[in-house]
């Protein structure tokens, strides 16, 4: 490590340098570089052989646009690869601490000069593809041990993590649409699909419908079914009330049929159903562990407006600790994180069961995955990794080596000695993100950077945590 910052070190000093120089001979530098861009220019038209005062005007022209974008795009290739990034999260993976397609600046330099610390928003090249820059969240250290309970909470090491990194702002949301809006829903192989199933429905004005309904409640205790109307693209359909069934008369002869228990709305807080005790506007909650901060119990009494803010005694609700979901190959595990020095041992086969020939040589891996990234899918499965004897999550960069892949095909399993540092990230939308929790480890080779600054949209610019 000691070393590395020595290098980095003196790779900084003389690249601050070399951009302090340009700064303070910026006026003789210009002068230097036009007259060799005249030069140049004198040069071309001659073995061009040119004689036409218009054609060498070009020819200059040309000369300058290109002098002028060469060394722009290289002095920020420079800058963006060294210094201050800039970035933009293509995905909904952060959401909502980085909604979908916004942009920020990275700071490029502290981890060639310290470790990463857990919580930090990382910047790296994912291990798949090996193409694609990620930006996920870090929660797991080399050398540690990790786990998702069933409850959502993220454990370390045997301890729960908290604090404000792991919490997110809270939205609410019913589960039913909002009276007025368009509904999401359509036909197809004669079965009707939904995105969700309060979208097929629609209920009079006292749904939540506005922002501007702050001192107005939702009812918990009232039935999806208002007015006794269901409309589909804004055409009424009558509904017939059976007992304990809704039955919902449909063009073509179909019909969807609803148990009546299930016809009370449902209450969403940032994307979790949760199971409430409704007392008219008031209502407790039951899986409160789950999804709230320690402040709040069983007991705590909830409103939630009808522009959608929950209420506890008056106060508005503004944060909840983030649940985690143990989707992926993580499942009840406890994965070990491992660190340089540590020996890896993988056991299983690369076979045509995993998508891939008997016989499998790095070269033909890489080329595959980098095509068809979903593969990945496939091979994890037929591997398992330990590190000291602790199982520990897929690392693929591990799957480039040549002597592994030869004496996984040859006997089935491959012992290394590791050479790096390797860190886990997962994304703060935990059900809609592809994180370490499918494809395991990041090399710490791999780490580009930080985020530190939104700077788009406008109206959103300031740190990210």
């Amino acid at each position: 490590m000691k070393g590395k910052i020595i290098i980095n070190l003196i790779l900084y000093i003389i690249l601050t340098s070399f951009f302090i120089y340009i700064w303070v001979n910026e006026k003789k530098l210009g002068d230097k570089i036009r007259k060799n861009r005249d030069k140049f220019s004198e040069y071309l038209i001659k073995i061009l052989n040119i004689e036409k005062n218009s054609i060498k005007k070009t020819i200059k022209k040309i000369v300058n646009t290109s002098e002028t974008i060469i060394t722009a795009v290289i002095l920020v290739l420079i800058i963006q690869y060294f210094y201050i990034g800039n970035f933009m999260v293509p995905t909904g993976s952060m959401m909502p601490t980085i909604m979908l397609k916004e942009r920020f600046f990275g700071d490029m330099v502290s981890y060639r000069f310290r470790m990463p610390k857990r919580g930090e928003i990382i910047v790296f090249k994912e291990p798949i593809r090996n193409k694609d820059l990620y930006t996920k969240r870090l929660v797991g250290l080399p050398g540690e041990e990790i786990k998702i309970l069933e409850n959502g909470n993220l454990i370390v090491n045997n301890e729960v993590i908290k604090g404000k990194l792991w919490e997110d702002k809270l939205y609410a949301n019913a589960g039913y649409l909002i009276h007025g809006k368009k509904i999401n829903s359509y036909y197809e192989n004669n079965s009707i699909f939904y995105s969700d199933l309060g979208n097929l429905f629609r209920m009079d004005d006292s749904g939540i419908h506005s922002d501007d309904n702050e001192n107005e409640y939702v009812d918990f205790n009232k039935r999806l079914f208002i007015d006794n109307k269901v409309y589909y693209y804004d055409k009424p359909f009558k509904i017939n009330e059976g007992n304990p069934y809704y039955i919902l008369n449909l063009p073509n002869n179909m019909s969807l049929k609803m148990v009546y228990e299930d016809l009370f709305p449902i209450l969403f807080l940032n994307g979790v159903p949760v199971e409430i005790n409704p007392n008219n506007e008031d209502f407790t909650i039951n899986n409160i562990d789950n999804i709230f901060i320690e402040e709040y119990n069983k007991d705590t009494k909830f409103k939630l407006s009808k522009n959608g803010k929950l209420y506890s005694e008056n106060n508005v609700v503004n944060r909840v600790q983030r649940r985690y979901t143990s989707i992926g190959f993580i499942g009840e595990n406890t994965w070990y994180i491992p660190k340089k020095g540590d020996e890896l041992t993988i056991i299983g086969k690369l076979n045509a069961g995993s998508g891939f020939d008997t016989e499998v040589n790095v070269e033909k891996l890489q080329n595959i995955l980098s095509e068809k990234p979903e593969l990945v899918m496939n091979i994890i499965p037929n591997l398992k990794f330990f590190v000291n004897d602790k199982e520990t999550g897929p690392i693929l960069d591990i799957l480039k080596n040549k002597e592994v892949i030869e004496n996984l095909n040859a006997k089935g399993s491959a012992t290394i000695i590791l050479n790096d540092n390797y860190y886990m990230a997962l994304g703060d939308n935990t059900n809609n993100s592809f994180d370490s929790r499918f494809w395991g480890m990041i090399n710490e080779k791999r780490l580009r950077g930080r985020t530190i600054i939104r700077f788009w949209p406008l109206n959103k610019i300031g740190i990210v945590r």
